[in-house]
């Protein structure tokens, strides 16, 4: 029996774990049908069970209740994602917008401009992250990071803030714990990048978890929809006592852009239907968001659409379709709207607030302070120019390039717009190898525009470190890296996980595939684990 279970597991490790394995392959081995049909299976199942119970019993007599059942699920989390890590990425696309939020006070000599709040999905990507670094000890083979064109842009973009907020925890500028928090939130980010490729192994999985997604995003749509009746502004759920409409309108453009991609990537009535819908029923509490920065978005990646789809004749129509809209806003858009949008010059003079002068032209108070805080940061900028004032070393701003720029200096913020510009280039070369593809090309197209959208926001808010929209943004740029492999799989049925440098030459047929050195270190012990489990299946009864 236990060479049986010594056999399943050298199986389980090459058909189920290595990331050379074939998305068409992956099947159960003969020695998992064999223990399953000995009973082993179910023993190791109902012990497994039996142990949970024990061990949360035991919990509950030392600790309270809660406590407890909280050991309990973590302790199930990381058990799910050591034998199968898909049904982890399922949970963590659904609290992206669907978990609470807690508050755990303030924090002083920081610029978060409130207290410090963690949500369900920082636990569990925590879990998630540690149960992964178990199963890689494990079986190494599986690899932690695999080789992207954004691994470096991630860690140059790391190192630099963390030496800037050091620098600012030594001249006494950053708290070392709000500092360490919001570095770890960008670490936090890059991780499920990671955990998302590392995950797929089908060309199935791409379109499951980009469907949970729009699944996710219309139940936070229905749930929205009572606020637009109550009066208020529409805000994400579960944010407790100080809701954001302007995280939740970063959001909804970043989805809203990739859905009318696909749509006009579509060729199936069907699916233009169902992404037209999608992008009507998503527009509607984007617009009630009264979120300025969010139209700017929209407005922002609407032109990289029309600019990849110039040949197509919905881009004409969307070009027209724009032209009027903006001709007659007051005909096409809800009342709240347009005053919100006026309202940025329209504000009557007042004596409480400064009120700034743009070309002659008076302004609202909120774009005001914005922009003198701009003026500020930029002054405060040029005392401190290579490293900042350290991450939250500086106070409030809510923009994201100017809080960067000041927080850490020259070297922050090229490290910054240096990730920036991979992530597009890796947009690009996914876009052009599917341009064709009704499903990959409009994805690959939305995200670009998503992508360009979200900069934009990035001057009213501090977008790229906000957890609402950096986490839906991170999946789907996972999904969009994995792409690459969907044409090798259609054409050979064999997917090859190498490393991103050798796809571009793969794709367009110039020579065979070469494997990596790795690849050809491991094919020894692959036929080694290959005979081994051989002769254990011929020598056990």
């Amino acid at each position: 029996m236990p060479e049986e279970l010594l056999a399943y597991f050298a199986s389980w490790r090459e058909t189920s774990l290595s990331p050379n394995a074939s998305l068409e392959t992956r099947r159960e081995s003969p020695c998992m049908e064999r223990i399953k049909e000995s009973g082993v299976f179910g023993l190791l199942l109902a012990g497994l069970f039996l142990a949970l119970l024990g061990g949360s019993s035991f919990l509950a007599s030392w600790l309270d209740v809660q406590t407890a059942l909280a050991g309990g699920v973590a302790l199930v989390v990381v058990l799910v994602v050591f034998f199968k890590t898909e049904y982890a990425i399922y949970l963590l696309i659904l609290s992206t917008l669907l978990s609470p939020e807690f508050g755990f006070g303030s924090t002083g000599g920081s610029s978060m401009g409130r207290g410090v709040t963690f949500r369900f999905e920082d636990v569990l990507v925590l879990l998630v992250g540690a149960s992964w670094l178990i199963k890689n000890a494990i079986f190494k083979d599986l690899g932690i990071l695999r080789r992207t064109s954004l691994n470096n842009p991630m860690w140059f973009y790391i190192f630099a803030c963390t030496v800037a907020t050091l620098w600012g925890v030594v001249q006494g500028r950053v708290g070392w714990m709000t500092g360490s928090l919001f570095v770890a939130k960008y670490v936090q980010y890059f991780v499920i990048f990671f955990l998302v490729i590392n995950t797929i192994r089908r060309e199935d999985q791409i379109r499951r978890y980009w469907n949970l997604m729009l699944a996710t995003a219309v139940i936070v749509g229905l749930v929205s929809f009572s606020q637009i009746a109550s009066g208020q502004r529409v805000s994400a759920p579960f944010e407790g006592a100080q809701p954001e409409p302007n995280t939740f309108g970063g959001y909804l453009a970043f989805l809203v852009l990739i859905c009318f991609a696909l749509f006009l990537y579509a060729r199936d009535w069907k699916a233009r239907l169902l992404y037209l819908g999608l992008t009507g029923f998503l527009m509607v509490p984007l617009m009630y968001t009264l979120s300025r920065s969010s139209y700017l978005a929209v407005l922002a990646g609407v032109p990289i659409l029309l600019i990849l789809q110039r040949k197509n004749i919905m881009t004409y129509a969307l070009l027209g379709g724009l032209l009027l809209l903006a001709a007659f806003p007051q005909v096409f858009l809800p009342r709240a709207v347009v005053e919100r949008v006026a309202f940025t010059w329209s504000q009557p003079k007042t004596r409480s607030a400064h009120q700034a002068e743009v070309m002659g032209q008076r302004i609202d108070s909120s774009t005001s302070a914005r922009l003198a805080s701009f003026s500020e940061a930029i002054s405060d900028f040029v005392k401190k120019p290579i490293l900042g004032y350290g991450v939250t070393g500086w106070h409030f701003i809510d923009s994201q390039l100017f809080r960067t720029l000041v927080e850490t200096g020259l070297v922050g913020f090229g490290a910054f717009i240096f990730l920036l510009s991979r992530i597009f280039q890796l947009g690009m070369d996914r876009w052009r190898r599917f341009r064709g593809d009704p499903f990959y090309g409009g994805l690959s197209a939305g995200f670009l525009a998503g992508l360009v959208g979200l900069f934009f926001h990035s001057f009213g808010s501090n977008t790229f470190i906000i957890v609402r929209v950096m986490e839906p943004f991170w999946i789907v740029a996972g999904l969009v890296f994995m792409t690459a492999w969907v044409n090798v799989e259609r054409r050979t049925g064999k997917p090859i996980l190498a490393r991103d440098s050798n796809l571009r030459a793969r794709q367009r047929g110039d020579h065979a595939p070469q494997p990596s050195p790795w690849q050809t270190l491991a094919q020894p012990v692959a036929a080694g684990n290959q005979t081994r489990r051989l002769n254990l299946s011929s020598s056990s009864p």
